[in-house]
């Protein structure tokens, strides 16, 4: 999924859409400091790795290349992550993606049994005088 700004709403419907992708939801889930999404930032957390990731992407994967539409564009990222970025010998690790993540990753996916996180909810509740909303799980 690509977007053209950085709402909440993408981030978490692009989230949504790869936990479907890979089957499952990680344990944990590393933001790097988007505006949209981080309520504290904490610098000792480490950075840099999602930066150089983006940059791969725009260099390798769309540098030099127009498309008629963005629709377009969705389509060709989707076969390049499949035929290129998925399948090369990562700089770091020396191994395919995909391949490490079939052998070390995907059995550590969680497949929480609960709907979406996108799911919205529409009712009436009445606000305290604390400021506080009765929410049931």
């Amino acid at each position: 999924m690509s977007v053209d700004n950085e709402r909440q709403e993408n981030w978490l419907r692009a989230l949504e859409l790869a936990f479907q992708h890979w089957g499952g939801v990680p344990r944990e889930v590393l933001m790097d400091n988007a505006r949209a999404l981080v309520l504290h930032h904490d610098p000792a957390s480490g950075s840099g790795k999602d930066e150089r990731g983006v940059r791969y992407v725009k260099e390798s994967g769309l540098a030099g290349r127009e498309f008629p539409s963005w629709q377009a564009m969705e389509a060709h990222l989707e076969g390049w992550n499949r035929q290129v970025a998925d399948q090369r010998r990562h700089g770091t690790t020396g191994e395919s993606p995909l391949l490490r993540f079939e052998r070390a990753e995907a059995a550590a996916l969680l497949t929480p049994n609960r709907p979406s996180f996108l799911a919205e909810w529409e009712g009436q509740l009445i606000v305290a005088t604390n400021w506080l909303l009765p929410l049931s799980s």
